[in-house]
Order: structure tokens, then sequence, then C-alpha cells
């Protein structure tokens, strides 16, 4: 079944002749951009980043080098996505309003005879998802979607053509760890990523800190509060975020799982 999605997908691409991947560097984009390389080769693929607040600052640079290890140069557009009111306020359409702004200075900057691709997927299209609907008002193509990939199906094919991302977590960006409702600053999103950073560096891969005040509450992957009960671990994760500001840290009791999904 795999095979004969993957086939669909490079006959999909083959039609739209030239392309522009909106790319972060997950799995799904990487392999969205993998298989554009192999089937348009490069003179007709080119991928585009969008730098902002919102990413931790690594995430450019990784992204970086995964589109130079497909072969493809990625074009870095930093943004300022706090000058937008609608996101500062966080309400239900907060990415609906980010992923607009995004992609229609993305599509400003295009040749007319490109198409913009995004990573979406067919199980992202069972979820509510506010930015997919400015994708479709916008008309950004999602390949992946309309060859019915799912990401499981997406993590294997990548794994057997010998992609680094195949089993790179599910990420998503800094804005959803700040309680709906709540203004999103500079400030909160700093704190997310200092204590997200550090909790990555004591190897608890795919953790969220859920943010709401001046209160926090971390959720950890299957298998990694036991880890971080050990005294040692525990006390370090306090104080590190006790000396961001916070004033109480929680910890959810129950695990984080699917971040593979």
């Amino acid at each position: 079944m795999a095979a004969g999605k993957y086939n669909a997908l490079k006959e999909l691409l083959c039609s739209l002749r030239r392309v522009t991947v909106a790319f972060s560097g997950g799995v799904d984009s990487s392999f969205l951009l993998w298989a554009a390389h192999e089937t348009l080769g490069p003179e007709n693929v080119s991928a585009i980043f969008a730098d902002s607040i919102v990413q931790p600052p690594e995430e450019g640079r990784r992204a970086a080098a995964t589109a130079k290890s497909i072969g493809v140069n990625l074009n870095i557009i930093k943004f300022d996505i706090l000058t937008l009111a609608e996101f500062r306020a966080n309400g239900a359409e907060r990415c609906y309003f980010c992923k607009r702004h995004i992609f229609s200075s993305f599509l400003k900057g295009l040749n007319p005879d490109t198409i913009l691709i995004d990573g979406t997927n067919l199980d992202d299209s069972r979820q509510i998802r506010p930015g997919a609907r400015a994708c479709r008002e916008l008309g950004v193509r999602s390949p992946l979607l309309e060859a019915q990939i799912t990401k499981q199906e997406i993590r294997r094919m990548s794994r057997e053509r010998g992609l680094v991302t195949w089993d790179r977590p599910s990420a998503s960006c800094l804005a959803t760890r700040i309680a709906s409702g709540r203004p999103i600053t500079a400030e909160a999103l700093s704190i997310v990523a200092k204590a997200e950073d550090f909790l990555h560096k004591m190897g608890l891969m795919g953790c969220r800190l859920r943010l709401r005040g001046t209160t926090a509450t971390i959720e950890l992957a299957a298998g990694d509060i036991d880890r971080l009960m050990d005294d040692n671990r525990r006390q370090r994760a306090a104080d590190f975020c006790y000396s961001l500001g916070l004033e109480k840290v929680l910890l959810d009791l129950c695990e984080r799982e699917g971040i593979l999904s």
C-alpha cells in the first residue's frame, strides 16, 4: 500500500512541476522535500523556513542542516510574529492568523510558476487545525494529504530511504504551551524555550512545559517520569524553572503518548 501511495505522491508532484516546500525540518516536511527533490530534480525544488520567536533557537539550524543533507539550500525568512495582534491575543483562531500571515508572505516571494506546498498529512486532516484552513484559502497544496499518506507511513518510508528525520519527535510551536486566552509575550515564550531546552539536555526528549501565568506544568514522554523523579534531576529541574521567575512547578502524572505519532 505504501508503495502505491508513494507513486501517487510522485505523480502529484510531477503535475505541479516546480515547487517550494514550506519547511520545518520535521519528519513530514523533510520527507516531502526528499520526495520532491527525487521526483522533480534540484532545479525545480526549493525550501523556505519561517524563523520566529515561536521556534526554539536550534530549530532553524537543524532545519538548514536537514535541507542541505537532502540537497536543497534553505531560504530562512525572519518574522516578528508578535506584531500580529490576533496572534498575541492567543484566541481559538491564533494558528489561522499566524499561518495566513506567514504563508501569504511566502507566496509573495515566489515566481508565478512555483507552487507552495506543505507537509500536512492524512492524520492531520482528522484534527481541528485552523492553520489548515488558511492554507486552503491561499491555495497552498498538501501533497502528502492528497496522496492519503499517514504519519506512520511517512516515518516508515523515511526510514527505508535513510532519512535521519524518520524518528524525530512530533513538534509544535512554543505558542501552544501558553494557556489559551492568555496573551503571548516574548517573556513567556522565552521561559518555555529555556525550560524545555534544559529538560532536553537532561535527556527528557518530547517534553512540554505548559505555562499559565507564573505556574508551569511539565509533561513528559512515556517512561520519563521515573527518570525525573531521581532526586538530583527533580531538584535541578525545579531550581532551573524557579530561576526563570516561575512560582510553582507541577508535574503532569499522565505521560505524553505518541510523541512519534
